[in-house]
């Protein structure tokens, strides 16, 4: 269990990266509907995750955050600055109770009974209160919908790998408007039945737009899940009578799965040239293959395979000076061989240890929005060259002083928005923060087009501390 739970906080950590970055960029755009979404679906994993780990504190939190969100997408409550700032101190609040569950630290206890305060008075502005009991409204987000299947079954221990199947149904049915069947016929006589397995098939019927939403929800199931996704009808059949009554009826047969099939065929608008496939699995395989592109590896096991590899190289350049005494060919050839691959793993480690800039830059863009608001200060902060790749370590290094900077920028460097209008200059200041190669080098640049540094004030400073000569 504590495996599961580490890698709970590990997703939660990216969760709220994922969510700050969202936030910092929604205030910049004028289309918000799509990110409102976004917020929405982290808030609603963050708390579906957090309540399966046992962190109770960040699942009620999270979930009146969520129940914000679900009232912006609805259109019964306008996203404003103020929710956004609340949202993102409540991204930093969530990170310190991530690692407080129980909230025995006296200053998080305080925080979180104020943050919940700041957001049960959010909640009240709306006209309608959020109720999930309510039956679901189809509002302007739901424009251009159409009905799909969505038939999933769960890997029979899918539960080895403390996911819940119930958890991806719940996600799904936040999309839209859904009829949910659950198919029981594979469950097993009691004294068969073994409690760790999932015998379940849920056939579901939803009424939304996207099927690219729908897949992202089932992509991290098991990768031996069966997964089928199909639009049957442009319209919204989850409404219609006929529909609802044939589904009751097909949920009521002795075999639910042809019962199914049957009330495709019946509704489905797929032409008999392409029929529905039950074994979708190829489609969904490549989806599964396309999320482990990448994976998330302990930066102690790299720092580990680091010094592995010093040690490596050293070996080799030993073994190429015992083989320089030596006219046997064919250790000669072995000896080459083992140097090419060694200078192969050599070069492929460091490059894992290289990660872009840009890993770093949303702590940057969060400490400009603060810091600009707190000075009453109109500040933009505008990076290049986010691509460039550096090693992981010097990246945690560079942060402090880069933040330093940037602190500097904008306590010293740009004026007030008065005092840049006076001089001729635009309201709003602007910080550049560009990374960019040298050679074998990366330089890191940043400038404002604030006043400039006061020289005449630095000397009397200096002078003041007799540090100037």
């Amino acid at each position: 269990m504590d495996q599961f739970r580490r890698k709970f906080l590990e997703e939660a950590s990216d969760l709220l990266e994922q969510l700050e970055k969202i936030l910092l960029k929604i205030e910049n755009e004028d289309a918000i509907t799509t990110h409102v979404e976004e917020i929405f679906r982290v808030m609603h994993t963050l708390k579906g995750n957090s309540s399966m780990f046992g962190f109770e504190a960040v699942s009620e939190f999270t979930h009146y955050l969520e129940n914000i969100y679900d009232d912006i997408r609805k259109d019964e409550l306008e996203l404003s600055s103020q929710i956004i700032s609340v949202t993102l101190s409540s991204v930093d609040h969530l990170r310190s109770i991530l690692q407080d569950e129980n909230l025995e630290g006296a200053s998080n206890k305080v925080n979180h009974e104020n943050m919940m305060k700041a957001i049960k008075e959010l909640s009240s502005i709306s006209n309608t209160p959020n109720n999930s009991s309510e039956e679901p409204k189809v509002n302007k987000s739901q424009e251009g919908a159409s009905t799909w299947y969505v038939k999933f079954k769960p890997a029979k221990d899918i539960f080895h790998s403390g996911s819940n199947p119930l958890y991806f149904i719940d996600d799904l049915s936040q999309l839209g408007i859904i009829l949910t069947i659950a198919d029981l016929s594979d469950v097993p006589e009691l004294p068969e039945l073994d409690p760790n397995a999932c015998y379940v098939t849920w056939y579901n019927f939803i009424y939304t737009k996207n099927e690219d939403d729908i897949r992202d929800i089932f992509l991290f199931a098991d990768a031996q899940s069966e997964l089928v996704v199909e639009k049957i009808s442009e319209n919204n059949l989850i409404n219609s009578p006929n529909f609802s009554d044939d589904l009751k009826e097909a949920s009521l047969s002795d075999n639910i799965g042809i019962s199914i099939k049957t009330l495709l065929d019946k509704y489905s608008i797929i032409s008999p040239e392409e029929p529905i496939q039950e074994n979708d699995l190829p489609r969904n395989s490549s989806k599964m293959e396309s999320a482990i592109s990448s994976i998330r590896v302990s930066s102690n096991k790299v720092d580990e395979m680091m010094s592995l590899v010093s040690e490596l190289v050293t070996a080799q350049a030993r073994l190429n000076v015992l083989t320089q005494n030596t006219t046997d060919n064919k250790v000669s050839e072995i000896t080459e061989s083992i140097e090419k691959i060694t200078r192969r793993i050599r070069d492929n480690s460091f490059s894992i240890c290289l990660v872009p800039f840009e890993t770093i830059v949303v702590r940057f863009q969060r400490l400009i929005r603060d810091l600009s608001t707190q000075l009453n200060k109109n500040v933009k902060l505008i990076t290049e060259g986010t691509d460039t790749e550096l090693d992981k370590n010097i990246i945690e290094n560079l942060s402090d002083p880069i933040l330093h900077i940037l602190r500097n920028c904008l306590d010293h460097g740009i004026e007030s928005k008065e005092e840049r209008i006076a001089s001729g200059k635009q309201a709003q200041g602007t910080i550049l923060l560009k990374a960019f190669y040298t050679g074998s080098n990366v330089n890191i640049q940043i400038t404002d087009d604030g006043k400039g540094i006061d020289f005449t004030r630095v000397k009397k400073k200096a002078e003041e501390k007799k540090s100037y000569s």
